[in-house]
């Protein structure tokens, strides 16, 4: 019996690990994604546009 709920704790720890893991690979594309964006956007106008499109 113990060891059933051992390996769930440890199947639902590694779950949780990969979500953790995953999602920040996923917010750091997006950051990337979102500067290299506002840095292209600055070279065509000013920044005050897309810092109130950010807010």
């Amino acid at each position: 019996m113990e060891d059933i709920l051992v390996l769930i704790l440890l199947v639902v720890m590694v779950t949780a690990g990969m979500v953790l893991f995953f999602g920040g690979l996923a917010g750091l594309a997006i950051n990337g994604y979102r500067s290299m964006r506002r840095s292209q956007s600055s070279a065509d106008h000013d920044d005050s546009t897309s810092v109130e499109a950010e807010a």
